[in-house]
C-alpha cells in the first residue's frame, strides 16, 4: 500500500516539475502559455470574453497590436513587474530570466 502511495504521488508531481524545467530552461511559448495567453490570447490578439468580463477593450489586452509592440523593452517590463490598470503585478511571481523571455516572446507576437 506504501509503495501505491509513493507512485500516485510521483505521478502527481510528474507534470509540475516537468512544466517547471522547460520553463526554466527556455521554453518562452510554454511560459507566455503558461503566464499570460488566457488573458492575451495564444497569439498575442487578446481575448473577446476577459475584456468584457474586465470592461475593457479588447485592443488593450492586444500584445501583438502596433502599439504594445512599439513599447520599449523597460516600458513592457515595468508593466509585468508592477501591473497597470487591470494587469496583476508578477513580481515575485516570476524570475527577472522569466520576465525577459517573456519580453522576448511578446516581440514574436507582431501582426
Amino acid at each position: 500500500m506504501k509503495i501505491k502511495k509513493i507512485i500516485v504521488g510521483l505521478a502527481l508531481l510528474f507534470p509540475v516539475s516537468v512544466f517547471a524545467a522547460g520553463a526554466s530552461a527556455g521554453d518562452e511559448a510554454g511560459l507566455y502559455k503558461a503566464k499570460c495567453a488566457s488573458c492575451h490570447g495564444g497569439a498575442g490578439e487578446g481575448s473577446a470574453k476577459i475584456a468584457k468580463m474586465l470592461k475593457l477593450d479588447e485592443a488593450k489586452l492586444a500584445l501583438a497590436s502596433a502599439k504594445t509592440q512599439k513599447a520599449s523593452d523597460g516600458a513592457l517590463l515595468k508593466v509585468l513587474l508592477e501591473g497597470k490598470e487591470k494587469m496583476p503585478s508578477y513580481k515575485g511571481k516570476i524570475s527577472d530570466e522569466e520576465a525577459k523571455k517573456l519580453i522576448q516572446y511578446i516581440r514574436t507576437l507582431k501582426k
